[in-house]
C-alpha cells in the first residue's frame, strides 16, 4: 500500500514540478473529456436512432395515420425524429422536392450531432506544441545552467549556450505559432 502511495505522490511531484504548462496540458485534458463524454451520452444509439419508436412511427403511418406520426416525433424530439418529421409534413411533394425538404432537415439538425466535435480536432495539436514548447524550455534551463557552470573545457560551454541559445528560437516559434493555430 505504501509502495502505490509513493509512487502517486512521486508522479504527482513530477507534474507540479514540470511547470505551468502541465496546467495547460491539463485544460485541455478536461476540455477533451468533457466533449467525449458530452458526445457519448448525447449520442448513444437509443437516444439518436431510437429503434423501436421508430418502429412505432412506421406502423402508425402504415395505418394511415400521419398526425398521429408528427404528435409522436413531437414527444420524442431528437435529430431523426426531427427529419422524419419533415417527411411526414411534407409528404405529398414529389420526389424531387421531398428529397431537398429532408436534405435540408438533415443540414437543421447537423449541428446538433456534431457539436463540439470541432474541439477534438483542435485539442491534440495544441497539447502536442505545448507540450513541446515544455520540452524546448526546460532545456534551455538545463543547457542555461550548464553553461553558466565554470568548466575549464571552452568546447562544452559553447555547446550548452549554442544549444540554450537554439532551443530559445525554437521556443519563441513556438510561443508565436501556437496563439496563430489557435486563432
Amino acid at each position: 500500500m505504501n509502495g502505490i502511495i509513493e509512487m502517486i505522490r512521486g508522479g504527482l511531484e513530477q507534474i507540479i514540478n514540470a511547470g505551468w504548462l502541465m496546467a495547460v496540458i491539463g485544460v485541455y485534458s478536461m476540455i477533451s473529456h468533457a466533449v467525449i463524454l458530452e458526445r457519448a451520452i448525447n449520442l448513444r444509439r437509443s437516444k439518436l436512432i431510437p429503434a423501436q419508436f421508430i418502429a412505432r412511427i412506421y406502423n402508425v403511418l402504415e395505418r394511415g395515420s400521419p398526425e398521429i406520426a408528427i404528435a409522436l416525433c413531437d414527444k420524442r424530439p431528437g435529430p431523426l425524429t426531427n427529419i422524419i418529421k419533415a417527411g411526414i409534413i411534407h409528404r405529398h411533394y414529389d420526389e424531387e422536392r421531398l428529397k431537398k425538404v429532408v436534405h435540408f432537415a438533415v443540414l437543421q439538425e447537423r449541428p446538433k450531432i456534431e457539436r463540439y466535435l470541432s474541439l477534438l480536432g483542435v485539442i491534440p495539436p495544441l497539447a502536442t506544441y505545448t507540450g513541446l514548447l515544455g520540452t524546448v524550455i526546460g532545456m534551455i534551463r538545463s543547457f542555461g545552467a550548464l553553461g553558466m557552470m565554470d568548466i575549464s573545457i571552452d568546447a562544452e560551454v559553447n555547446m550548452a549556450k549554442g544549444i540554450s541559445q537554439s532551443l530559445m528560437t525554437t521556443a519563441a516559434g513556438l510561443v508565436v505559432a501556437l496563439p496563430a493555430f489557435i486563432a
